[in-house]
């Protein structure tokens, strides 16, 4: 059985016309505002949204490691907007918890991917945000993990940190030597869970919760230091407790109030937990300037988090704590943001139902009733973080679900006067005087306009704009008035203010000119202030802004005259003073008085009854005055006692009082007359004061046990039943209480009826939450409690269930909902109101405690109406509604509609609705009455109703004069149109076919191709190489040493013709012996490098510079550098072995890290030419020439035959080689003859410029040399029928594309045939101005030329189709072939190479590599690390991550040669297969890992075979002793003897010492070094120092 239901909440629409809505593909997970952009994360993907919430870039984040995690997504744990910088600061699961920097303005532009661990990659808490300290600014980070998976990698992932977000050092939280971090003590490794940290002023403040103790929240303070270490140093940790009512130990959002000045409060939801009562959140306030958040002079100890000496154990006393009232109460707060204005803080709470609340908090922290601000249809919670909108904050972003909704602060606009503008008692919403309107303050941007809200302050009387207060005045017949408007006013000195009084009758009281807003004062005549008063009339103008109240003025003396329960506050709120001494009302004030304005009356708040004592206690406030005066407990009209006063309790002794009367009235009396205010009008049962007590029936209180239903309708419900017992056995009255927010007036209930066990009650309407019931009697106190929870509206569409004996149930249950039903006498059918929900819901029938099962409800959307029409029909008017069709089933009962003209609003009666008319919708029809109702057909609007849907159509524009020209004209154009669709439609059809084959032939003849070259290519590379171009030693060094500069580095080098000695030697000798003697001190020289890196201005680029001059230095004597190395990486050990042993020497971070790299270089350089110099040569030969096989783009320099994807030229046309005679003029080698002649072979799509490099590298493989000229000063000629062409790359002939661009010329452009004659000419000189020898030259050679890749694919003739033109399918997938062809003809080469780089022939490995493996062997040994991991990591980061690669990846390093974009892609790919043949890990590749490694998969593991072998091998080999060594390294330095300027790198050396000159002689003196050490540096500054002359060449 189907039943339909079509409710949508009528709020629903008014939502989605005035807030912006953004629906996401997933539930959110967090959130980020820039100034400029909203930036959202889901669990697959990053938006970036305007602040309207347009979606400008949508970016899949999927993660890269689901092997680890076991999912792909990437849950962004850290969002944060870096403005200062233009980035977006993005750390999720991906890469094991690292983070990306992308592009503020655009998400999809990825400035950095790092690999820094940052936030937990599985399950974990995490939350970040920037700070500033000094000049620097950091990312505060705190991040916890609860578990890891088994396959995730174990990083090092600390509690708090603070990482660095500019420099090479990003993400780091190092600050040498120091890794600076707050921990959790041992033991105590829980659960952390952070919520919420911010920057105020000079401290940073981190709020969490904690799963260890019952008091969870806390809160982690440090100041904003320079240095990271005194940022840490200076943390305290703070508990939180909350509340004062009860214990809510979790924090679950918060909100930092920056107030005025330096003052800030902070603002927390905190939560009991699933109890589900009214009370089970609150809103709790902290004060930032509390003196527990202050670093004490004495050390902090934290029970829980420590800095630095971890393991010891605090005292639990440690703690500090910081109680709280709860300042709001709520059944499910789950969200919070603030922003203060004028002294207000206006506070805006998510909740668990998806209600945004609004609450005004004033400055002595109460709070207003919360208002509902928006209410999600979807009933989601709201999520946890919620923004303002940083650049005005005037609108809020709330998230719920998969849902942001942007939402204005204040609907000012609704308020349509100043008086509800006022009253409403917005801080954010004011009169704009200019407009006459209410808006925001922005709203009011005129200058010098007047914008007017409520008064600074605290929450006032919304019914009273002004208040005042009557004074004495020094003339008798005077009196005195004082006026303050409740009004604040912008720029209100700016504006001359006046204010003036006039009774009701219009008559002129007095004026006051020129007063100081808000304030005025005048007179008016005593005589005018009767007994009863005096109405008056009090306007204010200030500027062009005038608004007045009507009051009525009391005679102060009078007051008090008629008895009442609140006589302070009675003569206050007339404008009296009250003196507490005297008890009386006037107009003269003194210091013991209450003045107008002033909330302190002395006040009776409870009473209570104390058995053991038999004393009534009334509790008060505000009566600290009364002490010594005269006052008395009085009951009923006679009976009084003297109270006993302890800290504003009055003590009433009850012995020996006799009542009649059940209930007595109790009250605290003066003696002179007159009582305490007593606004509750507090009375207790008469029996208590009787001497025989109270019967046990009278001392029983009601008790409730229940109510029914719990669950009802925001509209409230009638026929509540409340059971419980003792409910009527008093005979005073007493009311049912609806009680809900702390500042929320109660709501009373109806009693309908009431029992002994059972009250029926009417529930008013109330907002969704969950309210408590309860029983007031007499004495002011509230009895028993049950809860009921008020839900959405119910969907109010009748459903009627057929059956038989329906008339036994007792509710229908729909999903979780329970109906009553509407009928109960019929045994054949049941009728309920449906409730709201989405989807299918389940029916039950409730019988009882037993639910039987009768079918389900399916949702639909809400009926769509297109619009209607009217026709008059005699003295009726016919309306025909139009509604799109349907499965709702809508009957005409349920339909109500409401016909609207000029004001006039008629039923439309006998509604008749026809299905399936003949447009296919349905109509729905009914009939006015003209004579009951008049309504002006124009204009008509109709109002329909359906349950609590509702919609309003217009009536829309009468077009009927149209349909008699137009048809005529419509006809013929659809006569054609049909004539001429069909006839294109024939043609297209063919046209699509034919094309449809052309494109599967090209991909079928692709593919063929690609397999056929697989199969048939022979490798013919290499044949012949030539003498390989060795660099010497120095300037190998050179490069290795310096990569960046490298051949610019000339003056360290000796070169031939030129030696180092010149005039200057001798005068430079002292300056030198005395710096060379120093730097041969290891004790100066370790000293010296831990000195300059403990220095954060010593970067890593000095660190590598200094190393290699020290390097140079002491070429002379390798045997005291390699003992330095040594010292120095036992230090970097100590350093490393604690933390993270695996992670040494995988970076150059250090002068000892590049100083091995070095070192390398230097030892193996030998070994480098005679063994895999060669190898690398052919090599790169092989690429190179395979690379020339086919196309490349001239431009772009992608290839067809290439090992990297990213350089993969798929977009190539079809190509053939031509065989090219090429005739060269006047070479050396031409023995006399004119010219030398050779076949050069080359593609018909080449650019004349790669003909011209063809030819040249063609010359110099045949004759060993370079050709005489350069590729810039030759010019190629084509000889056809004795005319010579010359062949330019752009001329007159060149084709220009249609958006401007130049196509280059080629060899096919000039239809050059095969075995034709070319021309090498030298270039002849043209007089240029110019200086740009070639069109690559020009500095928009990229967008102004195009080769092979286009922005269009050019029409290739297809000779199959008679010469017709069409355009070739590319797919770039189908050439993936040309990776793997390249592959296999270059992969001899390869295996060569690798085989002799971790070969070992003749049982002999290179003496530095033996050593130094052994040495990491014996530091492991002594460091007790057994894993053997680890040494295979230190020797892979030592040797082939260090050295190798480098050699591999930058072959000019080895060979005077020049690398290419494209030659530098495919060596990165065989170092990144070569790299990974030494992993430790298995690889996990699959059918969308990358093609670079897919490309070398199934060799790896043979690779990865032969290289421990290798390293067992070496293992094995004996030990070189240390003579061994120092005799290989005294061979080397002689051998390269003089070949470098060790005094130039002295001189740079001495640069550095100078630098850090200070640092250097403390950290020599901290090393107890010994005084000559000193005195010998000390002596070497002085020598330079003594002469201006005095320098280094």
């Amino acid at each position: 059985m189907e039943i339909y239901n079509t409710f949508c909440f009528v709020l629903l629409v008014y939502y989605a016309c005035c807030n912006e809505i953004y629906r996401f593909d997933a539930d959110i997970n967090n959130l980020a505002i820039g100034k400029s952009k909203v930036y959202v994360a889901t669990e697959s993907h990053l938006y970036q949204l305007n602040h309207d919430l347009k979606l400008e870039i949508k970016n899949e984040v999927f993660a890269n490691n689901a092997s680890c995690t076991g999912s792909t997504s990437n849950w962004i744990k850290l969002l944060v907007v870096y403005e200062d910088n233009n980035t977006l600061i993005q750390c999720g699961t991906r890469n094991n918890g690292a983070c990306e920097v992308r592009r503020l303005n655009n998400i999809s532009d990825i400035i950095l991917s790092d690999e820094v661990p940052v936030v937990p990659v599985y399950s974990g808490s995490a939350l970040g945000f920037l700070f500033k300290a000094e000049t620097k600014t950091y990312l505060a980070v705190a991040a916890f993990r609860k578990n890891l998976p088994p396959n995730c990698r174990d990083d090092d992932l600390q509690l708090i940190t603070v990482r660095d977000v500019v420099g090479s050092d990003i993400f780091l939280e190092h600050q040498a030597p120091h890794k600076p971090f707050i921990a959790v003590r041992e033991k105590k490794h829980r659960y952390v869970h952070f919520v919420d940290g911010f920057q105020w002023l000079q401290r940073i403040y981190l709020f969490l919760n904690i799963n260890y103790t019952s008091e969870r929240a806390r809160i982690i303070v440090m100041e904003t230091k320079k240095d990271k270490v005194d940022i840490f140093n200076s943390f305290t940790a703070v508990t939180l407790l909350c509340c004062n009512d009860k214990a809510r130990p979790e924090l679950l959002s918060s909100s930092l109030i920056q107030l005025s000045g330096d003052s800030a409060l902070w603002a927390g939801i905190f939560t009991a937990g699933k109890s589900g009562g009214p009370d089970t959140t609150a809103l709790g306030i902290v004060n930032l300037s509390d003196d527990q958040l202050q670093k004490s002079e004495a050390k902090d100890d934290d029970d829980y988090f420590c800095f630095l000496d971890c393991s010891e154990t605090a005292p639990s006393s440690s703690n500090k704590t910081i109680p709280m009232k709860a300042a709001l109460v709520h059944s499910k707060m789950t969200s919070l943001a603030t922003v203060a204005i004028h002294n207000w803080v206006v506070v805006f709470i998510g909740t668990g139902d998806g209600q945004l609340l609004k609450i005004v908090m004033d400055q002595n922290q109460k709070l207003s009733c919360p208002e509902i601000l928006y209410e999600s249809p979807a009933e989601k919670a709201v999520f946890f973080k919620m923004l303002l909108d940083p650049v005005d904050q005037e609108h809020v972003y709330m998230a719920s679900g998969n849902e942001l909704t942007r939402i204005k602060v204040a609907n000012c606009r609704k308020l349509d006067s100043w008086k509800t503008c006022w009253s409403a008692q917005d801080p954010l919403c004011g009169w704009c005087a200019h407009e006459n309107r209410c808006t925001l303050a922005n709203e009011c941007s005129r200058p010098n306009s007047i914008w007017a809200t409520i008064a600074e302050g605290s929450i006032q009387n919304p019914k009273q704009i002004f208040s005042y207060r009557l004074m004495n005045s020094s003339s008798e017949n005077k009196q005195d008035i004082h006026l303050k408007a409740q009004v604040y006013v912008n720029n209100s000195r700016d504006h001359p203010s006046t204010c003036w009084l006039t009774t009701a009758e219009n008559e002129h009281l007095c004026e006051k000119h020129n007063t100081m807003f808000p304030d005025c004062s005048c007179s008016f005549p005593k005589d005018k202030l009767s007994a009863e008063g005096l109405n008056v009339s009090v306007t204010f103008a200030i500027g062009t802004f005038t608004f007045n109240e009507t009051m009525t003025l009391h005679n102060c003396f009078k007051i008090g005259s008629t008895p009442t329960k609140v006589p302070c506050s009675d003569c206050v709120l007339a404008g009296c003073s009250w003196s507490v001494k005297d008890h009386t009302c006037s107009s003269s004030s003194n210091p013991q008085s209450v003045s107008p304005g002033q909330n302190s009356c002395p006040t009776l708040i409870k009473i209570s009854f104390d058995n053991s004592s038999r004393e009534i206690l009334v509790k008060s406030e505000n009566t600290e005055a009364l002490k010594n005066s005269n006052v008395v407990c009085r009951f009923g009209e006679h009976k009084t006692v003297k109270p006993k006063q302890e800290n504003g309790t009055f003590r009433c002794s009850a012995n020996k009082l006799n009542f009649l009367e059940s209930i007595i009235p109790v009250d605290i009396a003066y003696d002179k007359g007159g009582i305490v205010d007593n606004p509750n009008q507090l009375s207790i049962f008469s029996c208590f004061l009787n001497a025989s007590g109270c019967s046990p029936d009278l001392q029983l209180v009601p008790v409730i046990d229940s109510i029914e239903p719990n669950k009802v309708s925001t509209l409230g419900k009638t026929n509540v039943i409340i059971k419980g017992k003792y409910f009527s056995r008093r005979t005073t009255p007493f009311k049912v209480l609806v009680k809900g927010n702390s500042y929320c007036k109660p709501q009373e209930a109806q009693i309908l009826s009431s029992t002994e066990t059972e009250i029926r009650i009417s529930l008013p309407k109330a907002n969704k939450d969950v309210r408590n019931v309860c029983v007031e009697l007499g004495d002011g106190r509230c009895y028993g409690s049950a809860l009921v929870t008020y839900l959405s509206l119910p969907g109010n569409r009748r459903i009627t269930i057929f059956g038989t004996k329906l008339h036994l149930v007792d509710s229908v249950k729909t999903g979780k909902h329970f109906a009553d039903p509407l009928n109960t006498m019929n045994s054949s059918q049941i009728s309920y109101n449906s409730p709201p929900n989405a989807g299918k819901s389940t029916v039950s029938l409730v019988v009882d405690t037993n639910e039987l099962d009768c079918g389900h409800l399916i949702y639909h959307p809400d009926p769509e109406f297109l619009g209607f029409s009217a026709t008059s029909v005699g003295n009726v008017l016919q309306i025909t509604i139009k509604k799109k069709r349907d499965t709702l089933n809508i009957t005409e009962d349920e339909l109500t509609v409401l016909a609207k003209s000029n004001n006039e609003s008629c039923p439309c009666n006998g509604i008749f609705i026809k299905e399936n008319d003949k447009s296919g919708d349905t109509s729905i029809v009914c009939t006015i009455n003209y004579e009951a109702c008049k309504l002006s057909t124009s204009k008509l609007t109709l109002e329909i109703k359906l349950g609590n849907f509702s919609t309003v159509l217009e009536q829309p524009f009468n077009y009927l004069w149209l349909l008699i020209v137009v048809p005529f004209f419509i006809l013929s154009i659809v006569v054609v149109s049909i004539y001429i669709n069909q006839r294109n439609k024939r043609v297209m059809s063919k046209n699509l076919s034919e094309q449809l084959e052309l494109l599967e032939s090209d991909i079928r003849n692709e593919i063929r191709e690609g397999f056929a070259e697989l199969q048939t290519d022979q490798t013919d590379l290499i044949e012949g190489s030539g003498t390989i171009p060795y660099l010497d030693y120095k300037h190998f060094a050179m490069r290795t040493f310096f990569p960046e500069i490298g051949y610019k580095s000339s003056h360290f080098v000796n070169e031939v013709g030129h030696p180092f000695q010149d005039s200057q030697e001798v005068k430079q000798d002292d300056c030198s012996k005395a710096l060379s003697e120093l730097i041969l001190n290891k004790q100066f020289l370790v000293t010296l490098v831990r000195a300059m890196e403990e220095q954060k201005q010593f970067t890593i680029k000095d660190r590598c510079t200094f190393a290699s001059y020290l390097t140079i230095a002491l070429q002379s004597n390798l045997v005291y550098l390699t003992s330095v190395m040594e010292e120095l990486l036992k230090n970097l050990m100590d350093q490393s072995s604690n933390a993270q042993p695996k992670l040494m020497l995988r970076r150059t971070e250090s002068v000892v890290e590049k100083l091995l790299t070095n070192w390398m270089s230097v030892c193996l350089y030998g070994f480098l030419r005679e063994s895999v110099g060669e190898p690398l040569f052919l090599l790169v030969s092989a690429i190179t020439q395979r690379n020339n096989k086919g196309p490349v783009d001239a431009i772009h320099e992608k290839a067809l035959y290439t090992l990297n994807e990213d350089w993969l030229l798929w977009q190539a046309r079809d190509f053939s080689t031509v065989k090219l005679k090429i005739s060269l003029q006047g070479s050396p080698e031409s023995e006399g003859e004119a010219h030398t002649s050779l076949d050069v072979n080359v593609l018909d799509c080449d650019t004349i410029g790669q003909a011209k490099e063809k030819i040249l590298q063609s010359f110099k493989s045949k004759f060993g040399h370079c050709y005489q000229f350069q590729i810039n000063d030759i010019d190629i000629e084509f000889e056809k029928d004795g005319i010579q062409q010359k062949l330019q790359e752009v001329d007159n002939s060149s084709k220009v594309l249609e958006n401007g661009v130049t196509m280059l010329n080629t060899i096919g452009h000039y239809k050059i045939p095969d075995g034709a004659l070319i021309r090498v000419t030298k270039k002849k000189q043209e007089k240029n101005l110019s200086t740009q020898e070639s069109i690559k030259d020009d500095d928009n050679y990229t967008t102004k030329y195009c080769h092979l890749i286009e922005t269009d694919l050019p029409e290739v003739e297809d000779k199959q189709q008679n010469g017709k033109k069409r355009k070739k399918l590319k797919l770039k997938e189908v050439y993936l072939t040309k990776l793997l062809s390249t592959k296999v003809a270059i992969h001899a080469f390869v295996e060569k190479l690798f085989q002799t780089i971790w070969g070992i022939s003749n049982n002999k490995v290179p003496v530095a590599v033996k050593y130094f493996f052994d040495f990491l062997d014996l530091q492991a040994k002594n460091k007790m690390i057994t894993d053997p991991d680890v040494l295979h990591i230190w020797k892979t980061n030592s040797l082939p991550l260090r050295f190798w690669v480098n050699i591999l990846k930058n072959p000019q390093f080895v060979f005077d040669m020049e690398k290419s974009p494209h030659l530098d892609a495919c060596l990165s790919v065989i170092a990144q297969a070569f790299m990974d043949s030494f992993s430790l890990s298995d690889q996990q590749l699959g059918k969308y890992a990358p093609t670079n490694k897919l490309l070398y998969a199934k060799d790896i593991p043979q690779y990865k075979t032969e290289v421990k072998a290798y390293y067992k091998h070496i293992q094995d080999l004996p030990e070189f002793t240390k003579k061994d060594l120092n005799d290989f390294l005294l061979e080397e330095s002689e051998k390269h003897k003089n070949e470098f300027n060790e005094q130039a790198a002295m001189a740079e050396i001495y640069k550095f010492i100078t630098a850090y000159f200070n640092v250097v002689l403390i950290k020599l003196e901290q090393n107890e070094a010994s005084g000559s050490l000193k005195q010998q540096l000390l002596k070497v500054k002085g020598l330079f120092c003594e002469k201006k002359s005095c320098k280094w060449e």
